[in-house]
């Protein structure tokens, strides 16, 4: 009996001495744990001079003019298309005209193969007896859930200023990470094709400096990490061009945001860097792909 006691407590205090090395870190483990400790203390630290940096450092000056650069506008042609035969039909919008025909743009909803995941929705824009086809419009043009701008597709059937060829028939929101991206689909007038650029941004023709001649102009509002931006395309030497960004030339850090300002005299582009009210900023008027500061002796 004493034996049997004996050899009991034996394994008992070698199940508990077991349970407790298991309860343990290893030392493998104590040190893979310190140097993910030190590496985040590492990393907050540097987060922490990153922020102090930022914001004890002085922006460059903002120059007195600003020459912007201007390529060539590439237009992608619209395939011709027709719906497949698993898409169900949404809806038909109206959407200007080319000549004497009328054009639509016919809605079709694509269903997910399961049920589950959301629909894709693509558009037929129909001239004639023509087809193009528009994958993956918003799901707003449906009509379901539109309320706001930018989300319904917009007539605009506009001249390009400057020539007499290209015209802007209006824009067509399409699916993204996000509100904003549109398709801005465009007539050549002289072989009656239709082209789409797509880019984020709201569009409007605006004569900005004060010529006569108004300047087409997308207005990037800003989304996740990318900030405002202003986009012009112009008329120039036989082509449409296009500046893709106004604070790319002066790029200081990648803050850096550029807003229109049209309700004033004559429209102001203000360029300024997103770090806090303090920061100053600059107002230019446009002259010819040029910005001038408004504060010019």
């Amino acid at each position: 009996m004493g034996q049997s006691c004996r050899i009991v407590w034996i394994m008992s205090l070698i199940g508990g001495l077991s349970m407790l090395s298991g309860c343990m870190p290893s030392p493998s483990s104590s040190s893979e744990a310190a140097t993910e400790a030190s590496s985040e203390l590492s990393v907050t630290k540097a987060d922490a001079n990153l922020k102090t940096s930022d914001k004890d450092s002085k922006l460059a000056t903002l120059p007195e003019e600003i020459t912007l650069s201007f390529g060539p506008l590439e237009l992608e042609a619209l395939p011709l298309g027709i719906a497949d035969s698993g898409w169900k039909w949404v809806r038909s919008i109206p959407f200007g005209s080319l000549g004497n025909q009328p054009v639509h743009i016919e809605v079709y909803e694509e269903p997910s193969d399961d049920g589950l995941l959301p629909a894709f929705y693509h558009g037929i824009v129909k001239v004639g007896h023509e087809q193009y086809l528009l994958r993956y419009v918003a799901a707003e043009i449906t009509g379901r859930d539109a309320s706001g701008p930018g989300e319904k597709a917009e007539i605009v059937q506009k001249l390009i200023p400057g020539q007499s060829r290209y015209e802007l028939l209006g824009s067509i929101p399409l699916s993204g990470n996000g509100p904003g991206l549109q398709a801005y689909v465009v007539v050549d007038t002289d072989e009656g094709k239709l082209y789409a650029i797509e880019c984020w941004g709201i569009s409007s023709f605006t004569d900005l400096d004060l010529d006569g001649q108004e300047e087409w102009v997308i207005e990037f509002e800003g989304l996740h990490l990318s900030w405002p931006d202003v986009r012009i395309i112009r008329f120039n030497q036989n082509r449409l061009e296009v500046c893709n960004s106004v604070t790319d030339v002066i790029r200081r850090n990648q803050r850096d945001y550029a807003k229109l300002l049209k309700d004033q005299e004559r429209p102001v582009i203000r360029i300024a860097a997103v770090r806090n009210e303090e920061e100053s900023f600059e107002d230019y008027t446009y002259d010819h792909g040029v910005l001038r500061s408004v504060n010019q002796p």
